[in-house]
């Protein structure tokens, strides 16, 4: 034997001796044998393979072709007088627990509320809250689904489904009632779940789209046929914008297809703003503003430094330091400022601004000033923009009427639109107005008012003899005109050619004590609707006469009574108009073939129109036939 051998033996027998463990010594101690614990853990183990392997004996001699069985063994009268003893205990530890308390308050709760609603006379018996047999249904479910989960691995259990004997695995389902499944029926259950869900879902996403469809048509965005390649890229950059880095450089179509996307989902934003900004772009439109800082603002103007024109909206943080930045920067000359809900900026800034800025200015729109922007601010953007051809001013509380009357200043103005807000702090009547059409009627090419409630026929007859050359008139909510000796006549032997765009809504006549009749024709009623369509109906587009309740249907039937012919008519809306019905509304596709739209909302007496292909009808009274579309062949 060399001398490693020699060393090995000698070192296995010194170590024989500490073979002992600490927890062996400790069990000692006590007169516990490790050893006997072992062979009690060795024996038990082998009468389980013992039970198992005559169970499976048992299975084959009763089923000799090889299936396994899917009764479960015979329990005896003393197994069973036990088991009924766990269960008892094991329900009374559930009916104790804080969680099961909750679950019967919730249940009686909801049986409770349904009682009353099926009864709402009677009243609820406060004894249903003693009642044994709900708390004990309750607890045996409870025990039941805590059964379901007390089989370990490698235990045999029965299925809860078809009673087959089968080995517990960690993979090993629960039933929808207690107890496991077996392979096969858990792979059944998942099946039926997954079909339940997939149709659910399928049924969602098809209730989405009907949805969004209909809410399309309402906005009156009408889709016929495929969408286009530039509208589903556009969508799909609008729905992975957090991933996108740089559009790089684009057209003006496609940057304002984006920003109206993006506006529309509110997602412009402090980092979404540099998408649209470039040295070289020399217009910016950005529809919904309301999420950007003022810094957002100046760094606009500070990276396009050549910006022309100036389109957004919901600017609320386009402050003071902002407006002050444009009018001293001399290489900034906006041409069309067209921003809304400037709101912060006060009278002084506005003043210098059209002082620096006004000669380069050919469009200024304006809307929601609040407290700010007087007549004497005004008074200064029409002395320094001399230049300016559209002028659009909304909801401007302290314009009065000398603002109306200094407006006759402004030269080279062709388009106008004035809508007064609710909170004016003076009223504006027809004097006004007659002052300025005196002045600047025969050059205006569009002329919209608003809810200027005061104005009289005053006003009608100052359009018919000063204006010559308007293609868009809006005049609306008013109760003060009168249907001859206004609309009549404003369109009776009227030198300016036939008008493209017309709106009349809400000229009617308002009166709670007699809602229904008219006698003294206030509004526009048949005769002024009859000289309308007579004067413009060749070359009218666009017609509005949305709450002019009070023309009759011998007028809507004589102006569309589908021998006269309006080729230009696509857009009509007839909303709260009580007299159409099914015969004007067919006249008036019979009388207009390049209509596209109709709006009918309030028009109780239409049922079934026949509606021709291509044609929208929006606002039917029932609610599954509000939206009636068609295309394509007969």
């Amino acid at each position: 034997m060399d001398s490693s051998s020699h060393y090995s033996t000698q070192k296995l027998i010194f170590l024989a001796p500490c073979s002992h463990s600490a927890l062996t010594d400790f069990l000692a101690s006590h007169n516990i044998s490790a050893a006997q614990i072992a062979f009690d853990f060795e024996a038990r183990q082998a009468e389980a393979a013992e039970v198992a392997e005559a169970e499976r004996r048992a299975d084959i001699s009763r089923n000799p072709d090889g299936q396994q069985s899917t009764e479960p063994p015979a329990e005896t009268a003393a197994q069973t007088k036990k088991r009924k003893r766990e269960e008892e205990k094991a329900i009374e530890k559930i009916k104790k627990s804080k969680q099961f308390k909750m679950t019967v308050q919730g249940v009686r709760r909801d049986r409770r509320y349904r009682e009353n609603d099926e009864n709402p006379e009677g009243e609820y018996n406060r004894d249903d809250d003693d009642d044994d047999d709900l708390v004990n249904e309750l607890a045996h479910e409870a025990y039941m689904k805590s059964k379901s989960v007390s089989s370990l691995p490698g235990q045999l259990a029965n299925c809860a489904m078809c009673s087959k004997r089968f080995t517990v695995t960690n993979y090993t389902k629960a039933g929808p009632e207690g107890g496991l499944l077996c392979p096969e029926c858990a792979k059944t259950l998942d099946k039926d779940n997954d079909k339940g869900k997939q149709k659910k879902k399928k049924s969602t996403e098809k209730g989405n789209k009907q949805r969004q469809m209909r809410s399309n048509l309402l906005d009156g965005v009408v889709q016929r046929g495929a969408k286009s390649l530039v509208q589903m890229c556009v969508e799909k950059i609008a729905d992975h914008i957090g991933d996108v880095e740089d559009f790089g450089i684009l057209p003006n179509s496609l940057l304002n297809q984006l920003s109206l996307v993006l506006s529309r989902r509110r997602l412009l934003n402090s980092r979404t703003i540099d998408f649209f900004l470039k040295p070289r772009y020399d217009s910016v439109t950005l529809y919904d503003a309301a999420n950007l800082t003022t810094n957002d603002f100046k760094k606009i103007f500070m990276v396009c430094p050549n910006v022309k024109s100036l389109t957004m909206d919901c600017a609320g943080q386009f402050k003071d330091e902002v407006l002050e930045y444009v009018t001293e920067n001399p290489a900034i000359n906006i041409v069309h400022f067209r921003v809304g809900a400037l709101n912060l900026i006060h009278d002084a800034v506005w003043r210098r601004f059209f002082i620096v800025k006004g000669q380069t200015l050919e469009t200024i729109k304006l809307n929601w000033m609040d407290n700010y922007f007087d007549d004497e601010t005004f008074q200064h953007l029409v002395r320094h923009c001399p230049n300016l051809t559209r002028l659009k001013m909304k909801r401007m509380w302290k314009l009065s009427g000398k603002a109306i009357e200094a407006m006759s200043d402004i030269t080279q103005l062709r388009h106008l639109t004035f809508e007064r807000a609710n909170l004016g702090i003076s009223e504006i009547y027809s004097a006004s107005w007659v002052k300025f059409l005196a002045a600047r009627g025969k050059d205006l090419q569009t002329f919209a008012i608003d809810r200027f409630h005061l104005l009289d026929d005053d006003l009608l007859s100052a359009v018919h003899d000063h204006c010559r050359h308007l293609s868009k008139l809006r005049i609306s909510s008013n109760a003060n005109f009168a249907d001859g000796a206004g609309f009549e006549l404003l369109f009776s032997h009227w030198a300016n050619p036939p008008l493209r765009y017309i709106n009349f809504s809400m000229c009617r006549d308002v009166d709670a004590k007699i809602p229904v009749a008219n006698p003294e024709d206030v509004g526009l009623c048949g005769s002024g609707f009859a000289a309308l369509m007579a004067h413009s109906g060749s070359r009218l587009e666009t017609l509005y006469v949305t709450s002019c309740r009070h023309i009759d249907h011998a007028a809507f039937f004589a102006v569309f009574d589908g021998v006269k012919q309006y080729p230009h008519l696509s857009f009509v809306d007839v909303s709260f108009c009580d007299a159409v019905d099914d015969v004007v509304l067919n006249g008036m596709f019979a009388s207009c073939p390049s209509l596209k739209e109709v709006m009918v909302f309030g028009c109780f007496k239409i049922a079934e129109p026949a509606v021709p292909n291509g044609v929208l009808v929006t606002g039917r009274v029932n609610a599954q036939d509000d939206v009636i579309y068609r295309t394509g062949e007969d």
